[in-house]
């Protein structure tokens, strides 16, 4: 991820020297904004870094994406990457020398660095004064408001520390100075129940990040690196069943099925309603021939996420195999289908039906399914068998 993301800095400055020798032209606008939108969405979640990501291809398509620029400008204000967001705010400028929200933002900017260099040189008072201008002109970023807090701490104020830090916290829920101030000033306060919650919370925060970067690596291939992250995880919060969960799909794919059990019954005991873990529990019973626990299992998966369309086929495929609650099995089958209608979850419909001794509907659910995939071998044994019942 940190290789990644240095590549996409310097994309950005790249992006700025275009301003200079390009010639504006006329930009799909759909294709932006729907990168634009993606970066919202991961945005909502703190997922920060991937926003700016989609931010980035949006520059890609459009250089001069006024839009892009500001969003990235005010993600990395929010997770106190200062120079970056100054860099983004500028841009705008050189696209629109007047753009009053820029300046705003660089006015900002020039108030929070002043904050910092009055907290160094010892000046509280006027160190104040700046962090609450700040807050004043940027309401929703975060390091302004942890900035104010740690100041507040410094000054042991701690009790007027507390909400800064949490409203630090919540717009960007992965800042971990401020959980950690946050415990801290729990703790200066007296309040060893809340102190001790952050504790564990500070932890959670950073196994997540650790969970990030072997998501990231997972997604390039590199397994071995990803193990490592999703082990450090563990090593942050020896809770976290995320970790234990994507640790039990790896071992599941090198077939180290004992291994694999152990992670994800591990998650269960931590987190019992973690869909994800039952689903891959399941298959782990399915290749052990457990047929019973996969069943319960997948049952499992289908009470907590019941539009989850794999898990629905899967078993209602089970039920069919093992002659069970074929009428479920049916509308397992159809849910699927309606969650998404691909081949195989037509064909495992064909095959309820054909189980019900219903033909007809069996033969135009088989023909779906060879429309969709064509020539494939199990879906033609499939409609022969059909077909036979349909000529006697």
């Amino acid at each position: 991820m940190k290789k990644t993301f240095e590549f996409r800095q310097v994309q950005l400055l790249l992006y700025l020297i275009l301003f200079h020798v390009s010639v504006f032209w006329a930009f799909p606008e759909t294709a932006v904004n729907i990168h634009i939108k993606k970066a919202d969405i991961h945005a909502k979640q703190h997922d920060f870094l991937r926003a700016i990501e989609h931010l980035l291809n949006a520059l890609e398509i459009d250089p001069r994406c006024v839009e892009a620029y500001l969003k990235i400008g005010d993600l990395f204000f929010n997770i106190g990457k200062i120079a970056e967001a100054v860099e983004s705010y500028s841009a705008i400028l050189q696209i629109q020398p007047n753009a009053s929200t820029a300046l705003n933002r660089l006015n900002a900017i020039i108030h929070y660095n002043s904050g910092i260099l009055f907290v160094r040189r010892g000046n509280f008072e006027k160190a104040k004064s700046e962090y609450q201008l700040v807050i004043q002109l940027c309401p929703n970023q975060s390091f302004p408001y942890y900035q104010f807090g740690y100041l507040l701490s410094r000054q042991r104020k701690f009790s007027d520390a507390i909400p800064l830090y949490q409203r630090s916290i919540e717009l960007y829920s992965e800042n971990t100075s401020a959980h950690y101030q946050l415990m801290n000033a729990y703790f200066r306060s007296r309040d060893q129940a809340k102190g001790n919650h952050q504790l564990k919370k500070l932890r959670q925060v950073r196994a997540q990040k650790r969970l990030r970067l072997a998501e990231n690596d997972l997604k390039n291939g590199n397994i071995d690196q990803a193990i490592k992250f999703y082990n450090r995880a563990l090593d942050m919060d020896t809770e976290c069943a995320s970790a234990y969960a994507r640790l039990g799909a790896i071992a599941f794919q090198k077939d180290e099925l004992v291994k694999a059990q152990e992670h994800l019954q591990r998650a269960l005991e931590i987190d019992p309603d973690f869909a994800m873990a039952h689903y891959q529990l399941s298959w782990i019973y399915q290749k052990i021939g457990k047929i019973q626990k996969a069943v319960k299992s997948l049952e499992r998966v289908v009470a907590l996420r019941p539009n989850s369309a794999p898990a629905c086929n899967t078993l209602a495929m089970l039920y069919l195999e093992q002659d069970y609650c074929l009428e479920d099995a049916l509308i397992l089958a159809k849910r699927a289908i309606r969650l998404k209608p691909i081949a195989s979850y037509w064909d495992t419909l064909a095959y309820g039906l054909y189980k019900k001794q219903k033909y007809e509907e069996a033969d135009k659910a088989i023909k779906r399914a060879l429309e969709l995939q064509p020539d494939y071998t199990e879906y033609l044994t499939r409609q022969q068998a059909i077909q036979k019942h349909l000529t006697e």
